[in-house]
């Protein structure tokens, strides 16, 4: 169906975002669920795997009934980040009985690894199997300074070891995108190599975009990882999110920095001592 004339898909994106954000704040959270993320994202336009937030394990078999298989189940806790890390994710599971008895045992074993944190449910969605397909990062960051910085680069569990990633200043178009997106050691291996085809770069394009837009419009999220970004020859999918916001609103400030000082700023971090000096905080050990 067509869109009427003058309908805006951003504004309508930003009204889905920031009801999240109130929702969140109005539960004392800074930290948006990963189901919560995917929707923000997924209302900017990104593509993002089916997933259902399950309060309890109880719920999970309702869940997995509209979901296809195989599932794939996670942790959901303020107080971790890095769910693999903990045992927090469980792929390939074939059945709901198989993603409840998943749930339980995660819980069990969180609960003596990390007594103090909060289980609030579990994020059950449909395992994207990993094919022929590469994982990036796509980030977005507030510098202090500076205001919001975007990075994509080389994603996956190895993000802070491969180190390889490319920074840029908001608002983006596509070719600054693109450029950006070519910066990174990874963009050599999206353009195809041997018997692998191209990647979908103009996708990964529309994800730089996306966030850049996400900058513009939320000045209240601080923090927002896509990590994996997985990417394909005929497709680009989010399969996991993190989004921080502020504890309370911030002022719709815009952007400070004029064009001529944005392309100076981005050179400057762009140079990889600058980049040791401040990473983005996905990337840091």
């Amino acid at each position: 169906m067509t869109a009427p004339a003058g309908h805006d898909p951003r504004a309508d994106g930003r009204t889905v975002a920031l009801a999240l954000i109130q929702a969140a704040r109005s539960e004392g959270r800074t930290l948006l669920n990963e189901v919560e993320a995917k929707t923000l994202l997924s209302a900017y336009g990104v593509a993002t795997v089916p997933t259902r937030l399950a309060a309890g394990i109880e719920d999970i078999a309702a869940l997995c009934a509209e979901l296809a298989p195989p599932y794939a189940v996670k942790i959901v806790s303020p107080q971790i980040v890095h769910k693999s890390d903990v045992g927090g994710v469980v792929l390939d599971l074939a059945t709901a009985e198989a993603a409840i008895t998943a749930a339980t045992e995660m819980r069990a074993r969180i609960a003596k690894i990390l007594p103090e944190a909060t289980i609030t449910g579990f994020a059950v969605g449909t395992m994207i199997p990993p094919g022929r397909a590469h994982e990036l990062i796509v980030g977005l960051s507030q510098d202090a300074t500076f205001g919001p910085v975007l990075m994509v680069g080389a994603g996956g569990k190895a993000v802070e070891v491969l180190r390889d990633r490319a920074l840029g200043l908001p608002p983006l178009d596509s070719e600054r995108a693109r450029a950006m997106i070519s910066k990174t050691r990874i963009s050599r291996l999206l353009a195809g190599y041997r018997d692998e085809p191209p990647a979908d770069i103009e996708g990964v394009v529309g994800v730089v975009e996306a966030l850049s837009a996400i900058a513009v419009d939320l000045p209240d999220v601080v923090e927002l990882d896509i990590n994996p970004l997985r990417v394909d020859a005929d497709s680009v999918l989010a399969l996991d999110a993190r989004v921080v916001i502020t504890q309370e609103p911030s002022p719709p400030s815009g952007l400070v920095i004029q064009p001529a000082l944005r392309e100076q700023r981005a050179q400057s971090i762009s140079d990889p001592a600058a980049e040791e000096a401040a990473p983005h905080p996905a990337c840091r050990a």
